[in-house]
């Protein structure tokens, strides 16, 4: 999902997990569905059904701008939005809190790494690698044409990131293949 914000000053792009402008909803009718949802599952071990269940509870998905704070909350329709604007006037306060999607665990919440580096890349693609960093509120991309430098920085990064309790992921693929892959669960 792409979107432009009606402030015209952010567009939204939903096209991985774990945006900090993106959460969901459940109603609060359902909060004793969900406890036996939960119950249930740790209970007969059936936990497929218990996510399938659960993702079910949190159907309406929401955006909030992180530049004017506007709220997008999913229709049932699930192709339109109803939109409130902080303090409901027309232009938003500018002191409004614009990070009410954020993860509970703000500041510390353990981002990832993606590096992509490609040696015969389309000619629209700049650059033969990529890394991303998502941390925070934020991502950072960094791009190379040097497959040395390019690797090295993500080992520096992952390092970094992995000392100081800062990631939960990490992913090398180096021309379509998988050469490296760390997932926090796993491996701590």
């Amino acid at each position: 999902m792409h979107f432009l914000c009606k402030c015209g000053k952010y567009r939204f792009h939903d096209s991985s997990d774990c945006l900090p402008y993106k959460g969901c909803i459940y109603p609060d009718e359902d909060t004793n569905t969900l406890g036996q949802l939960i119950e249930d599952g740790f209970r007969t071990g059936d936990t497929d059904t218990m996510w399938s269940g659960i993702n079910a509870l949190f159907r309406r998905t929401m955006y909030q701008c992180p530049e004017c704070g506007r709220l997008y909350i999913e229709n049932d329709d699930y192709s339109s939005f109803t939109v409130f604007t902080p303090n409901g006037d027309a232009e938003p306060d500018p002191a409004a809190d614009k990070r009410l999607l954020e993860s509970m665990y703000g500041k510390t919440w353990n981002g990832f790494l993606y590096a992509i580096w490609n040696d015969n890349h389309p000619e629209w693609v700049k650059h033969s690698g990529t890394i991303r960093q998502e941390q925070d509120d934020d991502f950072v991309l960094f791009d190379f044409d040097d497959y040395e430098q390019f690797r090295m920085r993500f080992d520096e990064l992952f390092a970094e990131l992995r000392q100081n309790d800062r990631i939960r992921s990490a992913t090398l693929k180096v021309n379509g293949k998988c050469e490296f892959s760390w997932l926090r669960e796993q491996s701590e």
